[in-house]
């Protein structure tokens, strides 16, 4: 792919991390060309340290309205035909922005690409875990023929028993859909129920099977420290989509499911 770049990385910065520099080297590593940018709504000396160095634009959100507003600010900044908001924690593969520009070229009407994945804790790249079988299991049987889905039933029904899509791994096809709003009343897991949105819009969610996304699980990451804002976000949704029985249920599994990440060495 020569010309200007497609796709934008937009790292989110929040306070400081002793990842981010592993983060970014994946980001320099890929295998095409693509636009680095770092905002953050907590800025900080270590932040415009690191980003100077790596001369990367730091764009600081001067509006603090929790991981949604975070992910709506770094959403906005990308100018390209397509973005990933880079969780600053986790790695990425180095063929995943090929790999994702590819798959959104091919259908033209597609609105997410996203990639199957690892999870990561304490230098353990762990390919088998309950969580894991279970959004497997929910991919497998969608995508069971066919790497989209464009219907609206489909794209609904797979987000329906739980999200199986690995938010971090999300690139985002901006020229199809536009403006994107995350909703600020989801502190935990806003890209659920963006994506449920999303799912109601005619166009693709693209599939790349590859394990191209490594998701560290360690002590402070938002999904731990705000497990019970977790919790009762998987409710409002599943009690939105599913009548009480099935919902309570479907909430009883997943609270168990949910890996409890221990302190990294």
């Amino acid at each position: 792919m020569s010309g200007a770049p497609k796709h934008t990385f937009v790292i989110m910065g929040y306070q400081t991390s002793k990842y981010i520099e592993e983060c970014y080297e994946a980001l320099e590593k890929q295998t095409i060309k693509s636009e680095i940018l770092m905002t953050s709504s907590t800025p900080n000396d270590f932040q415009r340290s690191f980003a100077k160095e790596r001369n990367i634009p730091y764009i600081v959100n001067p509006v603090r309205n929790g991981f949604a507003g975070d992910l709506n600010f770094a959403y906005a900044q990308a100018k390209t035909d397509y973005v990933t908001m880079v969780h600053q924690d986790d790695i990425l593969a180095p063929s995943y922005a090929e790999r994702c520009v590819e798959a959104g070229e091919k259908a033209k009407d597609t609105l997410i690409i996203f990639t199957n994945y690892y999870e990561y804790k304490n230098g353990e790249v762990i390919d088998s875990s309950l969580n894991l079988f279970v959004k497997r299991l929910i991919l497998g049987s969608h995508y069971l023929f066919k790497n989209s889905l464009r219907s609206r039933f489909f794209k609904r029904s797979l987000l329906s028993f739980g999200n199986p899509i690995s938010c971090p791994s999300i690139c985002y096809a901006k020229k199809n859909i536009g403006d994107l709003e995350f909703s600020t009343e989801y502190k935990v897991s806003p890209e659920w129920e963006a994506l449920l949105r999303l799912a109601r819009k005619k166009g693709s969610f693209v599939f790349v099977r590859e394990k191209l996304h490594y998701y560290r699980l360690h002590e402070g990451q938002i999904t731990s420290v705000g497990l019970a804002n977790r919790i009762a976000e998987d409710e409002k949704v599943f009690y939105s989509l599913w009548p009480a029985p099935i919902a309570k249920s479907l909430c009883s599994f997943y609270s168990f499911c949910y890996p409890k990440a221990e302190k990294e060495d």
